[in-house]
């Protein structure tokens, strides 16, 4: 008997949101594991089971084009986006206000 694993097709998601989205799956997929969350940050995207468009959740935020299907490339380049936004924002702030207190 030979082990098979059952092949997902995936789809890449991105949001298209000023906020975080964050899709709580239940339940397990076909191989019997547990499904993840799923959380897409602004500007990011994500590779999902085709079987996650299929959430009540998911299918209304793909109407209402908070959610938006990309290929792997933009998704890709989105996230490199996101990337370069996150990295520069843990950068140390330039302290131009600083004013010293010293006495002549």
């Amino acid at each position: 008997m030979t082990d098979k694993k059952t092949e997902v097709k995936t789809v890449w998601l991105a949001n298209k949101t000023q906020r975080p989205i964050h899709i709580m799956q239940r339940g397990k997929d076909a191989d019997g594991n547990a499904l993840d969350n799923i959380r897409l940050s602004t500007m990011g995207a994500v590779e999902v089971s085709e079987e996650t468009l299929n959430l009540s959740g998911v299918a209304q935020l793909i109407k209402k084009k908070a959610l938006v299907k990309v290929t792997e490339a933009q998704a890709k380049r989105l996230n490199k986006a996101h990337d370069t936004v996150v990295s520069q924002s843990d950068e140390p702030e330039d302290d131009n206000d600083h004013v010293d207190n010293e006495e002549d």
